[in-house]
């Protein structure tokens, strides 16, 4: 094995790990002969390239080494192959665009581990210890990278295809109440956390066309909406703008008057085109508007992004209920409570369940809340249930635009992601939960600007 080459085309070389882990684990030892690396992961995330370290440590107390870790090294790769263009300046705007989501990103998820590990004892949250971790060089081409502890023995993720259960849900509710509470009762995460946890939707600014086409792709390739509601969606630019239009008349309502209108029976003068971007501070915006204290959110929260802990001996991936550690925490940033409850129950959660639990989790979560305020001597919660569900509605569209292309990538048999068996059965239900989301996407509009018309009156 080359020491001096590329880890699956990265700049990160073996030789340049070995240096970090000697100064870090404080040795002189080497990965041996039998060191091996093995990529995992593969088709979970969309912005690194993750692997698994196997050592045969050579040296002096070398058993007081880990026998593993996992390395992950912020990717465009995925992504890059996926770019839609017509001349090569627009590939090279969108490859430099995306490497700029990626080194926010890492440097958010970067910031977050080192909070993780000085106030672990405060947050509560379950998340893998990180050993190392590196920015990206301001001169070089050497990448950033993150080295965690190795947990693919005794966790997985869930399938996207099962849907969670009320019991798992609960689960990850009471995490989100102990990163809350900390939230919450500890300021020091929020000094600077503009400039350190940045937000995506302030930075990312992806291409109109390939949203468009995703979103598109994702509940077009049902053949069973029939319902009027759902035809005004049917053209993918219908879709999109409809979509921006809902939220800048909702949550930005002088700036989507000042801007434009898209001819959906609203009054303003037309004066030009709505920037996109502008979704993406719809997060911001809802909590102010509520007056809702913001916390620390993970920013991505689904199936793919939570480890559970494997059941023994089971050879096809089952797992408990018992969250092992929440990943991925490149999109954390000061947002809204219900900005995860949003991506985690419209992604990974089967249309059923979410309905018929929503205001049983909302209240589950509230209760949990409290009780974590309580432990730190804080008896009051400075946001109610009810305006928890609120901005869930009003986040919903925002959540919308994630969700149907996530999906639509898993419904696509191409991608290998509904398994080997069962495989219609399963790209059937996801595109069932597509089909709900937009249903309770219009609901949630009609509510919400019923709810607008009546404050006029």
């Amino acid at each position: 094995m080359d020491k001096d080459l590329g880890i699956f085309g990265t700049t990160v070389t073996i030789s340049f790990l070995q240096r970090k882990l000697r100064s870090v684990f404080h040795t002189r030892c080497s990965f041996g002969p039998n060191f091996s690396i093995q990529r995992i992961g593969c088709k979970q995330g969309f912005l690194s390239v993750t692997v698994r370290l196997q050592f045969d440590w050579q040296g002096a107390s070398s058993d007081q080494l880990p026998s593993s870790l996992v390395l992950k090294i912020p990717s465009t790769e995925i992504l890059a192959k996926n770019i839609r263009y017509t001349t090569l300046e627009e590939l090279q705007e969108q490859r430099d665009r995306l490497e700029v989501i990626l080194k926010v990103g890492h440097a958010s998820e970067t910031a977050f581990y080192q909070l993780a590990r000085g106030d672990a004892h405060l947050m509560g949250v379950s998340v893998p210890s990180c050993y190392y971790a590196q920015h990206f060089r301001r001169s070089g081409s050497q990448s950033g990278l993150l080295l965690f502890d190795d947990l693919c023995d005794v966790a997985a993720v869930k399938p996207l295809y099962n849907g969670l259960s009320p019991r798992a849900l609960r689960a990850v509710f009471e995490q989100l109440a102990n990163l809350h509470a900390y939230s919450l009762t500890n300021w020091t995460w929020h000094v600077g956390a503009d400039k350190i946890l940045r937000r995506f939707y302030v930075i990312r600014r992806p291409s109109p066309p390939l949203f468009r086409k995703a979103c598109n792709d994702s509940f077009l390739c049902e053949p069973n909406i029939k319902s009027s509601d759902f035809r005004e969606y049917r053209n993918d630019r219908c879709l999109y703008l409809g979509l921006i239009s809902f939220f800048l008349l909702l949550n930005f309502r002088d700036l989507y008057f000042h801007f434009a209108s898209f001819g959906n029976g609203v009054s303003g003068p037309p004066r030009t085109r709505i920037p996109f971007r502008l979704s993406f501070q719809n997060g911001q915006l809802v909590h102010k508007e509520l007056k809702m204290m913001s916390v620390l959110t993970h920013g991505d929260l689904w199936t793919n992004n939570i480890l559970w802990r494997k059941v023994p001996d089971c050879c096809d991936g089952e797992t408990f209920d018992e969250i092992v550690a929440i990943i991925d925490w490149q999109n954390a940033h000061a947002g809204n409570v219900a900005e995860d409850f949003v991506r985690l129950l419209g992604s990974s959660v089967d249309p059923d369940v979410r309905r018929g639990q929503l205001d049983h989790l909302l209240l589950f979560y509230h209760q949990c809340l409290l009780a974590k305020l309580r432990e730190r001597n804080i008896h009051q919660i400075p946001f109610t249930v009810e305006q928890i569900k609120h901005a869930y509605e009003r986040l919903f569209g925002q959540g919308l635009l994630i969700m149907l292309p996530s999906l639509s990538g898993h419904a696509d048999e191409g991608n290998g992601l509904l398994g080997e068996e069962h495989v219609h059965e399963r790209q059937q239900r996801i595109l069932y939960r597509c089909r709900c989301l937009i249903e309770d996407f219009l609901i949630y509009k009609h509510k919400l600007q019923e709810e607008q018309n009546a404050s006029t009156v």
